[in-house]
């Protein structure tokens, strides 16, 4: 039975590192950008809502897609809840498909012909802040170990899918089971799910940074204040894509041990399980509120915070 602590541990590790870095990531979504030269105040306001149109296209069509996959969960229920769990991830790839695709808006009151370059090498994660790149970066990789770890733990249902949990109990030569747990029939999709979201975000953020400049320098403060802006916007989608996920996983273990150990009498009762299932139905629960919060927060990083610069006059 104390098998189970190192994937409440893990449930542990995944509040203590996501937690503190997605509420600081949701802080900074609304990070200010640079002020506007007074000649670009018209382009920074047509810009910002041409971004603004361009995102809420992009929600639109990844909402729409979210649904449909969540709906094949009534006329597929030989899929077992597979559609729902996936859903948030089907969300946020098209999301982030689209935006791949979509092309970014341009200056008006400058010659499309018209580049400028500058000597500053631009990576895909130049214009992303330090805790929006962390935060999918580690909620990724503790979720692909997580699934790992109850892939070893499942045992077979009824129809020999892996998403059954079966703990023994020798004191009293009881076996008692419980279902739904995240073995491989759930771990194999969204391990595969979330890696196509982060190779989608990564592939929006390089187009983002290597987008060439339109005009000349007096235009790059509202240029990096448009590629900050989508940034914050794909890393929002993608800790989302990832957090949901990773919640319900988190949320149908704990249930499962729970309802395994409720099957034993007092004498099977371990201790340590009874915590590592709470622990996990915990930790689930609130990265689902966390990662709702973040889904919730991103039609915000549109905004570029752009601000009109003070007139000469006005500056004492």
């Amino acid at each position: 039975m104390p098998a189970v602590l190192p994937v409440a541990l893990l449930a542990v590790a995944a509040l203590v590192v996501v937690l503190p870095v997605a509420v600081v990531s949701r802080r900074r979504l609304r990070t200010a950008a640079p002020a506007v030269p007074p000649a670009l105040a018209a382009d920074a306001a047509v810009l910002g809502r041409r971004q603004r149109r361009r995102l809420t296209w992009a929600l639109g069509t990844g909402a729409a897609a979210g649904l449909y996959g969540a709906g094949l969960q009534w006329g597929r229920p030989d899929l077992l809840g597979l559609p729902l769990l996936l859903a948030p991830i089907l969300t946020a790839a098209t999301v982030l498909l689209v935006l791949l695709l979509a092309p970014a808006a341009g200056l008006r009151t400058v010659d499309p012909a018209t580049r400028a370059a500058d000597l500053t090498e631009r990576r895909p994660w130049s214009f992303a802040s330090r805790w929006g790149l962390v935060l999918p970066a580690s909620a990724t990789a503790l979720l692909l170990a997580y699934l790992a770890l109850t892939a070893r733990r499942a045992t077979p249902d009824d129809g020999g899918r892996m998403r059954a949990y079966t703990l023994h109990c020798p004191e009293a030569g009881a076996v008692a089971t419980a279902t739904p747990y995240p073995g491989g029939f759930y771990g194999v999709p969204l391990a595969i799910g979330v890696v196509v979201v982060v190779v989608l975000a990564a592939l929006v953020l390089a187009r983002i940074a290597r987008r060439a400049r339109l005009g000349g320098p007096d235009t790059f403060g509202l240029d990096n204040a448009l590629r900050a802006a989508a940034s914050r916007t794909v890393l929002g989608v993608a800790a989302a894509g990832v957090l949901l996920p990773f919640g319900a996983v988190l949320a149908l273990a704990g249930g499962s041990t729970l309802g395994v150990v409720g099957n034993f009498g007092e004498e099977c009762r371990a201790a340590a399980v009874t915590a590592g299932g709470w622990t996990q139905s915990v930790a689930g629960l609130l990265l689902v509120v966390l990662g709702t919060g973040l889904a919730m927060a991103v039609p915000t990083t549109a905004r570029t915070g752009l601000r009109p610069e003070p007139a000469a006059e006005e500056v004492r």
